[in-house]
This record gives structure tokens, C-alpha cells and sequence, in this order.
């Protein structure tokens, strides 16, 4: 079931005013988590550049790296991916599918799946090759542990190699940095974050760590011009003044995410896949029960099909994803009424 598929049953679903459903299913982090914005006013007066965004967050995230500027990761991934297609493209094809179509002109490219601990068996005796991967990872929401850290080091001990790991959903973006620090030290990690989820501003700002050596090597030419947006200047503006005025925000979402699966453990009414010995950090997590299981027991959860591409092969019977944001705006908000 790919995502237009679940769209459709479940708008049906749904239109059964006979049946009312736990909401396990959003995934729209915009909508959902406006409400922590509703006291942040927008400065129109002021002139806002990319420079000036990137060297406020920055500042408040206390984050010292320097950062090459794009639209987001995807800007990013298109970028990356025709400036290296000399390589081997090694894809997660089970988290993202517009990492599928992004590489698809690409004529050497292999996939792997990435939950479940797939990344462990990634082979690392290979050369000239290029291993995209997420952390936090979508759908589990687990960030890597470093057994997994250890694995990418072996893979970069062949200096031909190169990690690009997508960082959209670190809410924590300097734990994740310290975490991911022995890779960096290789010169052959990139990293890529924006400020999408974290600060709720969608493709504003692309943040991204290159190497000096592998910078050298891309073209950014072309860096603004592919998916334009109406009113560039306001999104700049907002971006702005939502860090300056809440620069704790990702960091609060974070808190909020945490202490609502804290209680979908304690009401017992699911049973999260989760790792003690793990970190987490998202607004999702996997489930042992399918999406069909789900609706015989009149909860609304996302098959984790819609994650993967219908035509590569991943895992059958993979439970499902279950998110936390649906009642968050109506139930934060009459907290504080």
C-alpha cells in the first residue's frame, strides 16, 4: 500500500461515522505543532538573509561547525547526487521513497533497508561508493548506536568512500552531532539538516556539514532555483523571529514527543517498539500490529508501506507506525487556557 493507496482507505474509513477511531496517524508536524508558535509575532520590518538565518541558529543551537547553505535536504540530495555520480549510490529503501526518485537517474545505485538494524549489514569492503542513510531513522525514530557508528567507520576506512546522513528529525541537532563525531573526524561524512521540523519552516533553510575536500567537488551553481517559493522574504522573516523568539523549540517539541509515548505506554493501549537500551528522538514509532490489525481493534495507525517503493523489495508484515501528534494542539492548548 503505497501513500495514495492509504489515503484513499482511510478517507473511507473515516466517512464510517459508525466507527470512532484512536488517532495514531497523523504525520503533519506543521499542523500539529503550531500552537507553541501562536505567541511568536513576525517582524515584517526586518530584512532577513540566509547568512544572517544560519549564523542565528547557530548561535542558539551552540553549534560551531561551518555550514554550507541550501533549500533543504532535498535541495541537498539533488545536488549531492549530480555531483557524485561517479559512485555507487548504496539508498535505504525503506524510509523515505523520494530518496528513490531523487537518485533515479543515477546509473549505479543499490538499496538496502535501513530499520531493523539493516545498516549492520551493510558491506563495507567497497570502494568509490556513496552510503545514504537517516538519524534519527524514519520510521523506527531510533538514532544510530554505536555499534552502528563503529560499522560506518569500518566503511570509511576506504578513503574513496563517502557517508551522507540525513538528519531532517534531530530535535537534539548537537547530541546527534557529538554522536556522529567520529565520522566527521574522516573528512568523508556529510550531513545534512534543515530547519523543516526543528524550527517549523519548511524548505527556508538547508544546513549543511561538507567536508572542505568534498566541497570542492560540487557544483552549488544551480542551488536556489529548484523548487522557487512565492514569498521568499516573509519565509525568511519567519524563520527568523520563530528562532529568535523560541529557541527552544525544537528542543520542547522533543519533550512533548517523549511524554506522549510515555503515556500510550502507561494507558497500555499499544505496545511501542521501542529499545531500552536505545535513544529516540520523533514524533513516531513502530508497533508490532498491522494497519489492518489496527482497524479490527478500532485504532488508526500508517502502514510502514507508505515509507518504502512499491517495486524494491522490503520487509512483509512489518507492524505499522503509530505518531503522537494528533491531539497534541487540543490538548496542549487547554492546558494553558
Amino acid at each position: 500500500m503505497n501513500f495514495e493507496e492509504y489515503k484513499f482507505v482511510k478517507d473511507d474509513l473515516l466517512d464510517d461515522n459508525t466507527k470512532e477511531y484512536l488517532r495514531l496517524d497523523c504525520l503533519n508536524p506543521f499542523k500539529a505543532m503550531d500552537f507553541l508558535l501562536k505567541n511568536v509575532e513576525i517582524d515584517e520590518s526586518i530584512e532577513v538573509t540566509k547568512e544572517m538565518l544560519l549564523d542565528l541558529w547557530k548561535k542558539e543551537n551552540k553549534i560551531n561547525y561551518d555550514f554550507t547553505i541550501t533549500r533543504g535536504v532535498r535541495d541537498s540530495l539533488n545536488i549531492i547526487s549530480n555531483n557524485f555520480k561517479d559512485k555507487k549510490f548504496i539508498i535505504p529503501s525503506d524510509v523515505y521513497p523520494k530518496y528513490v526518485y531523487i537518485t533515479d537517474k543515477l546509473e549505479n545505485r543499490v538499496f538496502y533497508n535501513l530499520n531493523n538494524y539493516g545498516l549492520l549489514n551493510i558491506n563495507v569492503e567497497v570502494s568509490n561508493s556513496l552510503l545514504l542513510l537517516e538519524c534519527p531513522i524514519t520510521p523506527e525514530g531510533r538514532v544510530l548506536n554505536k555499534e552502528e557508528i563503529n560499522h560506518l567507520s569500518k566503511f570509511l576506512k576506504e578513503k574513496s568512500n563517502i557517508i551522507v546522513i540525513d538528519t531532517v528529525y534531530a530535535y537534539d541537532i548537537l547530541k546527534v552531532f557529538d554522536l556522529l563525531k567520529p565520522l566527521i573526524l574522516t573528512n568523508q561524512c556529510i550531513i545534512l539538516h534543515s530547519l523543516s521540523k526543528t524550527y517549523l519552516s519548511p524548505e527556508v533553510l538547508g544546513i549543511n556539514y561538507i567536508p572542505n575536500k568534498l566541497k570542492e567537488q560540487i557544483d552549488f551553481s544551480y542551488v536556489y532555483n529548484l523548487y522557487p517559493l512565492k514569498d521568499e522574504g516573509y519565509s525568511l522573516k519567519r524563520a527568523y523571529n520563530i528562532i529568535q523568539n523560541k529557541p527552544e523549540l525544537p528542543y520542547l517539541q522533543e519533550e512533548i514527543f517523549k511524554s506522549e509515548f510515555e503515556i500510550f505506554k502507561k494507558q497500555k493501549v499499544i505496545k511501542v517498539k521501542e529499545n531500552p537500551k536505545e535513544e529516540y528522538m520523533s514524533y513516531f514509532r513502530k508497533i508490532n500490529k498491522t494497519f489492518e490489525e489496527g482497524i479490527l481493534n478500532n485504532i488508526m495507525t500508517v502502514p510502514t508501506s507508505i515509507f518504502s517503493v512499491n517495486s524494491i523489495k522490503t520487509p512483509l508484515n512489518d507492524g505499522s507506525v503509530v505518531t503522537c501528534l494528533y491531539y497534541l494542539s487540543s490538548t496542549y492548548n487547554q492546558d494553558n487556557s
